[in-house]
């Protein structure tokens, strides 16, 4: 889901497990529209708008690759991790072996959309065989978007010219959470391992600073009571309008960090 942006805020976009993207006004509690979107790729992973356009990223099933378990796509389909797991590590690891599999399984899509019309505008073009986008964001107006996907890479794109610009690898394993810096010079990224970095978009990819961060930050139900290993979905953290200070997560608890050129120091 994303907040439209607007002078108030009380709309809101969500997508739902049936692949229909709807606008929701929060203030009045009633749905302003609702739109399908692709049928053959049903599963939206990411959604991201912006006052004129909305951007879904949706996944299918590779025909391609053997199902996967009935077991294993509800656990995949409903973010929960079972019962009878005895730990985080082990429940951890064999979250990662069915993100494994999903990501081999799956191939992705990515489809922009006008706001306002409700139609279909363009498909951005996706490299390495259309893997699947687990989290993007856009900048100040729209032109660009930045993604991470589930290969651990992040790819920017131009919406404008419908063209993929950049695309790097940042890390191992998927992506979890990616965002443009204030000045959109550079972008921010978290995946897993609590991997917490920043990368220069002028210089093509180019690792800046890799920031030290607590247990679980890319991850904070591992660590939590109720064990839900799941891969997150929305915002890991969050900076304030100059970049000095970030708002992260924790599994009992948001973690505020002063951030430096090349580290940050905790505050609170």
């Amino acid at each position: 889901m994303d907040w439209v942006p607007q002078p108030v805020d009380n709309l809101i976009l969500m997508a739902g497990g049936d692949a229909v993207v709807r606008l929701l006004d929060t203030a009045m509690g009633t749905c302003h529209w609702e739109v399908a979107a692709d049928a053959k790729f049903p599963k939206i992973l990411s959604l991201v708008c912006s006052p004129s356009i909305f951007v879904v990223s949706a996944a299918s099933q590779s025909s391609s690759h053997i199902p996967l378990s009935p077991s294993t796509a509800k656990l995949l389909s409903f973010g929960l991790s079972s019962p009878s797991l005895p730990s985080s590590r082990s429940a951890s690891g064999e979250m990662h072996n069915m993100q494994k599999k999903f990501s081999e399984g799956f191939v992705g899509q990515l489809s922009v959309w006008d706001l306002k019309k409700q139609q279909l505008n363009t498909f951005l073009p996706l490299s390495s065989g259309a893997v699947p986008i687990s989290c993007m964001a856009l900048n100040h107006n729209s032109t660009l978007l930045v993604t991470g996907g589930t290969d651990g890479k992040i790819r920017l794109f131009d919406i404008v010219q419908n063209q993929q610009l950049l695309c790097w690898d940042a890390n191992t394993r998927e992506v979890y959470n990616v965002q443009f810096s204030y000045d959109e010079n550079s972008v921010y990224s978290m995946g897993k391992e609590d991997k917490f970095s920043q990368w220069s978009v002028m210089q093509s990819g180019r690792l800046l600073a890799d920031f030290p961060i607590h247990q679980h930050a890319s991850q904070p139900a591992v660590g939590s009571e109720h064990h839900f290993p799941s891969p997150p979905r929305g915002n890991l953290f969050a900076f304030e309008s100059e970049n000095k200070y970030v708002l992260t997560c924790a599994p009992s608890q948001a973690l505020v960090y002063k951030v430096s050129t090349h580290t940050h120091t905790r505050t609170h």
